[in-house]
């Protein structure tokens, strides 16, 4: 197994877009999996690591990767030491990240020898599931896409709260218990998600998705409801959806980790994402 660390500037902002990159040399032609965090996530949290490895030896190269906002540095990896990145972070920053890895992806030369670019797969938790649908249906790069315990409604879940005193201050605080930090949204977070109603609508441009999608979701997710993640798959039925009994949010994995095999239902759930890649090469 090789692990690649590197990083790439953001177009837009000039941040890091800092990631991991997992394969094994003997093998070509690999698919490959854009693994994406979500709120409060990095890719270091928990069983992050451990889960892109698991694929990895299952014959994918796996890509791990922090936004560009998401509160870490280069040099410092793991919680939050820049709050005020955090607080500035928006979906359409996240966005522009992943276009920007990609489209460095798309010509690195690791990829080139070992990958195939054009099985491209997405995979994103809990609001970067939300990230990872807006994306694929927008990157014809993009081949098929993964979410695990993902948000559907953006609008409703992180612009719509507390709107008229958020507009008023211009930021809210979210506190940590486990760093113990106070961490700032600034309002623009809301304001982009305003400006990109129709775009973010994951719900409005479901019924159009074509591309192999598969929504996983535990039962006792307490923080996106199992019910939420059944929207997408009214609005269309070729959407696989995949329900983990007595899974949480995070699939049994906590920060940190110190296991050394992954959480039961997060193995759970990663055995199903290799099944459904492997159909769809």
């Amino acid at each position: 197994m090789k692990k690649i660390s590197s990083q790439i500037p953001s177009s837009i902002h000039n941040k890091a877009i800092t990631f991991d990159m997992f394969y094994q040399e003997e093998q070509r032609e690999q698919s490959i999996v854009l693994f994406v965090h979500g709120f409060k996530g990095y890719k270091d949290w928990g069983a992050f690591p451990m889960m892109c490895e698991y694929l990895a030896k299952a014959g994918f190269i796996v890509v791990n990767m922090n936004f560009s906002h998401n509160g870490t540095t280069p040099t410092e990896l793991i919680d939050f030491p820049d709050l005020e990145a955090f607080g500035q972070n928006t979906f359409s920053k996240e966005l522009g990240d992943m276009k920007d890895l990609i489209s460095y992806l798309k010509e690195d030369t690791t990829i080139k020898k070992h990958g195939s670019f054009n099985k491209l797969f997405v995979m994103g938790h809990s609001r970067g599931g939300a990230t990872s649908l807006i994306q694929s249906y927008e990157d014809n790069r993009i081949y098929g896409t993964i979410t695990l315990g993902s948000v559907i409604t953006i609008k409703d879940k992180y612009a719509d709260k507390d709107w008229e005193t958020w507009n008023k201050e211009g930021v809210k605080y979210v506190y940590n218990g486990r760093t113990k930090q106070n961490m700032p949204l600034y309002k623009t977070l809301a304001e982009d998600i305003f400006e990109n109603e129709i775009r973010f609508d994951i719900l409005n441009f479901a019924p159009s998705i074509q591309k192999p999608t598969l929504i996983i979701h535990g039962t006792d997710d307490q923080v996106i409801s199992l019910e939420e993640s059944l929207l997408i798959k009214k609005v269309n039925q070729k959407i696989e959806h995949i329900i983990i009994e007595d899974a949480n949010h995070t699939f049994g994995a906590i920060h940190p980790y110190q296991n050394h095999e992954l959480p039961f239902h997060l193995q759970s759930a990663m055995d199903k994402c290799i099944s459904f890649i492997k159909q769809h090469e």
